[in-house]
């Protein structure tokens, strides 16, 4: 398996049991640029680029990579590790439109994407954890959007599971498999977060 990055061209990773945590740094040359073709054709061969990219379901790999590569979209690679061997890529998240508002609030959309072999929860929720301990406690984002497609039943249980709170639903807004349906717009704050509402607070942060 291709390397993701190792420790020394990286600036930061995160472990917490058998799973890791890395954020994608483009900048770092070819060896990142393969890890998101590869990442790019797991997604196809998955079926996955259709419910993630819901709006843009043939989404080419031009795409996929400049989009990743955008200053305003920060990539995070879940992996699952045996040891200090990466074992598989368990699936990716991302903050996108990420906005400073005048120095007082720190604001961005989150996504999540699980491969197929790691979408039980057994999988997701410690997953999940790390990635919202970095984006609240490491990048510092105070609040979080998410929008998803009323027919992913799937995403929106999985969302309402991670403490987001669901504030409105916007009709005919979105696309999910060709069909036009509502947005359900969510979101969660480092507030609450730090106080429990959202991931259990009570676990160790990042190091």
């Amino acid at each position: 398996m291709p390397e993701l990055a190792t420790t020394e061209s990286v600036q930061f990773e995160a472990r917490r049991g058998p799973y890791i945590m890395i954020p994608y740094c483009p900048q770092n040359g070819t060896e990142q640029h393969e890890a998101l073709i590869n990442l790019y054709f797991r997604l196809k061969s998955e079926g996955l680029d259709k419910v993630v990219f819901h709006e843009n379901p043939g989404i080419t790999l031009l795409e996929f990579m400049n989009f990743f590569s955008s200053p305003k979209c920060l990539l995070q690679v879940m992996a699952l590790m045996s040891g200090n061997d990466m074992m598989d890529i368990c699936g990716m998240a991302w903050l996108a439109d990420i906005t400073e508002c005048g120095g007082a609030l720190r604001k961005a959309t989150g996504s999540f994407l699980f491969f197929k072999d790691y979408q039980k929860r057994a999988y997701t929720g410690p997953l999940s954890e790390i990635i919202f301990d970095y984006w609240f406690n490491v990048l510092n984002i105070d609040t979080l959007v998410g929008l998803t497609p009323a027919l992913n039943r799937a995403a929106s249980i999985f969302v309402k599971s991670m403490g987001m709170n669901e504030i409105c639903r916007i009709p005919q807004y979105t696309t999910f498999e060709g069909i036009v349906c509502d947005g359900i717009v969510s979101h969660l704050t480092k507030q609450a977060y730090l106080a429990g509402q959202g991931v259990d607070s009570s676990k160790p942060t990042l190091h």
